[in-house]
């Protein structure tokens, strides 16, 4: 039985989406290639009609999840301006419910911390969709331009911390005072202007 491209098509970007959403939620290594096509509905065994390796899957994956993070991010500025942009991604960063949801969260705090045991390929789209992000994050910065890539990489790993600790912690009393305290900072970080 033949597949028309555009099956073909709509089940790839089936796997990327459930791909995109299984390695924020579980890891690199929590995802299996099984659990990946189960989740978008299709069988194990047509996963390498799509893609070589897990790999290449988590490759593209990333990408496709960068470059929606950074189309959303460039509407809020869009719609309000970079600087108001900027608050409105720190806040909801920095928010309970990101805390509690990584499926639909950032892939830095989800599954960071393994990409440095993957290979090139994996390490190379994940660096570029950080750098992405980092130019975002400057671009919104009070501070002069020869500040904003360093300002913004401390903004970064401030926010990605604080995820992750609280996520670590987990009772709510604790996440909400990381969350705090770490709101409190990045503002800090994002309006200083020397």
């Amino acid at each position: 039985m033949r597949v028309s491209k555009e099956t073909v098509a709509d089940h790839r970007k089936k796997i990327l989406s459930a791909a995109s959403t299984m390695l924020r939620e579980r890891g690199i290594e929590g995802a299996s290639v099984a659990d990946l096509m189960q989740a978008a509905g299709l069988t194990h065994g047509g996963f390498y009609r799509h893609f070589p390796s897990k790999e290449a899957l988590v490759v593209e994956a990333t990408t496709a999840t960068f470059d929606a993070l950074l189309a959303r991010l460039d509407a809020w500025s869009t719609e309000a301006g970079h600087a108001a942009a900027l608050a409105k991604y720190v806040d909801s960063y920095l928010s309970p419910r990101h805390v509690e949801r990584p499926a639909i969260g950032c892939p830095i705090a989800a599954y960071g911390a393994e990409v440095g045991r993957e290979n090139p390929q994996v390490r190379a789209a994940f660096n570029a969709g950080v750098d992405r992000l980092l130019n975002w994050i400057a671009g919104g910065l009070a501070c002069a331009d020869s500040e904003r890539k360093e300002r913004a990489i401390e903004l970064l790993a401030l926010m990605v911390g604080a995820v992750v600790t609280a996520r670590a912690v987990g009772e709510k009393s604790r996440v909400r005072a990381v969350l705090q305290a770490a709101r409190r900072r990045a503002e800090a970080i994002a309006t200083r202007r020397e």
